[in-house]
């Protein structure tokens, strides 16, 4: 054998020796890496529910007025893709609005919410209440993406408003000359108007103050929000007024109409 083919052969079983060597060592580092990542990345399903759970009651919204017995868990959602848990809470507060809403002229309504929170190792990485307001920013999502969600992802309500909300679409598509189908519905819930105005009192009116059970519809069209009410003997109408502007309205102190009879 040459000095040049004995040369090669050393070279050979050299590299072939490094490889034997170094190659395992370096298939154990990755999977020890990758073990350990995944474990960072993985939270039970307990502390998920707890870190969401405890994020929905110390957000200015709830606790400004969130009714305490009323929140509750209704749906839970693992990704394998994101290693993120979805929750979705409800609750109600005792009026309408986000955040925190002192030195607000507010309506005595209790209105339902529903809360959407996305948890992962770093915490909780998004959450939004009712598809429109921000918990984490503490302000109104991008109107695009709320507009984009309410007409490709429905909020679900009961059957038994489908036709008020038919009626509401309809009625909203006519007064904009638009497709039904370009109308969002962000809520359609019962409530209890606390008096005779069903939640749209107008200028110099006056109005009894006796509790009224109703509907309040609110649907999206071009980034704007539209408020339908009815209740007692008023059938579904526009409220001009919706109830987040009504603070800016000054109360009528005297609220009870003469008697006739006076």
């Amino acid at each position: 054998m040459s000095t040049e083919s004995g040369a090669r052969l050393r070279k050979i079983f050299l590299i072939s020796l490094l490889f034997t060597i170094f190659v395992p060592i370096a298939l154990v580092s990755i999977a020890c890496t990758k073990t350990d990542g995944d474990s960072k990345e993985k939270l039970s399903e307990e502390e998920s529910v707890w870190l969401a759970h405890d994020f929905v009651k110390s957000s200015p919204t709830f606790t400004f007025d969130g009714i305490e017995e009323t929140l509750q868990l209704v749906e839970r959602k693992y990704s394998d893709n994101s290693n993120s848990w979805s929750f979705i809470f409800q609750f109600d507060s005792r009026h309408p609005g986000y955040g925190d809403r002192n030195g607000q002229i507010l309506v005595e309504l209790i209105t339902p919410h529903q809360v959407v929170i996305v948890t992962n190792y770093d915490g909780v990485k998004s959450a939004v209440m009712d598809g429109k307001w921000d918990l984490i920013k503490q302000q109104i999502v991008n109107e695009e993406t709320v507009m984009a969600d309410t007409t490709t992802n429905p909020v679900p309500y009961d059957s038994d408003l489908e036709d008020l909300v038919d009626q509401a679409k309809e009625d909203l598509s006519i007064r904009l000359s638009i497709s039904s189908q370009q109308i969002g519905v962000i809520e359609a819930n019962t409530v209890v108007w606390p008096d005779a105005s069903i939640g749209c009192p107008q200028p110099d009116m006056r109005y009894k103050q006796v509790p009224v059970d109703g509907v309040l519809i609110r649907l999206q069209a071009g980034g704007k929000v539209y408020e339908y009410h009815s209740g007692g003997t008023r059938s579904l109408f526009l409220c001009e007024q919706p109830l987040e502007l009504q603070k800016d309205v000054t109360p009528q102190i005297d609220l009870v109409p003469p008697d006739p009879s006076d």
